[in-house]
Order: C-alpha cells, then sequence, then structure tokens
C-alpha cells in the first residue's frame, strides 16, 4: 500500500529533476495554441495563454511543495517540540498548550487559514504563517499524548533515577519513541497543506501570477470548463492524487503501527 501511494509523489520528483535539467520554460506562450487539447509534443494540452500544461503543472509543484513542505517542517518542529514539553512537564504549561489548542480549534481549520492570509499582505512569508498557524496542533497533541504515557515507562523513570535532565529525557528517551506516531501525522498534514495551499492560490491568496501554482492554474480554468474541459482535468487530477496518496501513505503507516 506504501509503495503503491509513493508511486506518484516519486514521478513527479523525476519530472522536476528532468524539468531543472532541460530548463522547460512555464512562460513560453503560443498564441496559436491557445486551449488546444494534449498532443504528443504536450501531454497535458494548452492553456488560455497558451503555455504548456504539463510543464506548468511540473513547476507549480515546485513552487507549491516548497511552501508546503517548509510549512511542514515548521509545524513538525514547533507542534512536537511543544507536546513533548507539555506532557513531560505537566503543570501550568500543559494547561496553558491545551487553552491555546482549544481556542484555535474552535476555528474551522481552512477558514483560519483564509482568514490569516487575506489579513496579511499577499507575500511568501504570510502565505508561510498563514497555513503554519493551525497545523502545528495535531503534532502537539500527539506529541503530549504519547509523552504521558511514555514517561510512566521503567526507562524513563531509570533515566530520571540516574539523574539526566528532563530536557535529556525527551531528546535520548521520549522523542526517539514517539516518531512513528508522528510520522503517521506527518503525511496527514502534507495533505491537508496541499488542499489549505492550493485553496489559498484558488482564491488568490497564495503564489502571485506569473508564477505558476496548482491552485491558481485550477482557478484559471474554470472559466474555459466547457470549451477546454481538458485543463481543469488534468490539474484537478494532479492535485487529488497528490493529496490521496499522502494520505495514503499516512493510513499504511497507521495500519502498520497497529499491527
Amino acid at each position: 500500500m506504501i509503495k503503491i501511494s509513493l508511486f506518484f509523489p516519486a514521478i513527479f520528483l523525476i519530472l522536476v529533476v528532468l524539468n531543472f535539467s532541460l530548463n522547460w520554460d512555464p512562460y513560453l506562450m503560443n498564441f496559436e495554441l491557445i486551449l488546444e487539447t494534449p498532443r504528443w509534443n504536450a501531454p497535458f494540452g494548452y492553456d488560455d495563454f497558451g503555455r504548456d500544461i504539463f510543464i506548468r503543472l511540473i513547476n507549480g509543484f515546485v513552487s507549491s511543495f516548497q511552501i508546503v513542505i517548509l510549512a511542514t517542517l515548521i509545524t513538525f518542529t514547533l507542534g512536537t517540540f511543544l507536546g513533548c514539553l507539555a506532557g513531560f512537564y505537566g503543570g501550568y504549561l500543559d494547561r496553558f498548550l491545551l487553552s491555546v489548542i482549544t481556542i484555535i480549534q474552535a476555528f474551522p481549520g481552512i477558514l483560519l487559514v483564509i482568514a490569516v492570509a487575506a489579513f496579511l499582505e499577499t507575500s511568501f512569508l504570510s502565505i508561510l504563517f498563514a497555513l503554519t498557524v493551525s497545523s502545528w496542533i495535531g503534532f502537539a497533541r500527539i506529541a503530549r499524548s504519547q509523552t504521558l504515557s511514555l514517561k510512566e515507562a521503567d526507562f524513563v523513570k531509570a533515566a530520571v533515577s540516574m539523574g539526566s535532565s528532563k530536557l535529556r529525557i525527551i531528546k535520548k528517551h521520549i522523542f526517539p519513541n514517539i516518531l512513528n506516531a508522528i510520522f503517521v501525522e506527518l503525511n496527514f498534514t502534507i495533505a491537508n497543506l496541499i488542499i489549505a495551499e492550493a485553496g489559498l492560490s484558488f482564491l488568490g491568496l497564495g503564489v502571485s501570477a506569473p508564477f505558476p501554482s496548482w491552485g491558481s492554474m485550477l482557478r484559471d480554468s474554470v472559466d474555459y470548463l466547457l470549451v477546454a474541459p481538458h485543463y481543469a482535468v488534468f490539474v484537478s487530477f494532479c492535485i487529488i492524487s497528490m493529496i490521496l496518496s499522502f494520505n495514503a501513505i499516512g493510513a499504511g503507516l497507521l495500519n502498520n503501527e497497529n499491527k
């Protein structure tokens, strides 16, 4: 299951390498080929400016995933660190973290992302902030719950009795033992961030033109759905396939962990 799910992301990574090697131009326009259907040298056809949709999707993958992967790394680091600290130290720190999580969870995730992005000036940093503002919660909750159970384990109590500091115990004993659960959440987070980033770009709050982005390409394709359906079909297929791939990877990891 996991190996099959890795196929689609792996294909795109290979295409990205080819793109940089062959220097495909996503901005090259040919007004004689506007909204032309797929052909042998353009397997996904052309968009409303006569640009190769296939090449723009590959470059859109790069620009979109730069934000998604960076946002995932930030939320992974922040959420896991706060969750481990709150779970191990407990007390006021734990109650404060739970209060923050409760407040943020009171808002629908995608609406909170859109509201933050709309409030800030459109830029790479503002998009990154909007995507990370609520995504760290999943990591924090899992890290906290896993830490609460692990801190009562014999090997942790042995480390405490030997005089190890709390931070050292978290680093050497707690963190390595919660990574499996964290990696499951990691894949689901990537899938959710792909949806959020594409949604922001679709609404004009993401990557600015003329830089390609899957969400902005999907927005542009909607205007030509009846006259050039191939445009929307191929863009939608890539977005959906990538989301399903990471969700399937997370589900596969979760099943392996529960066995």
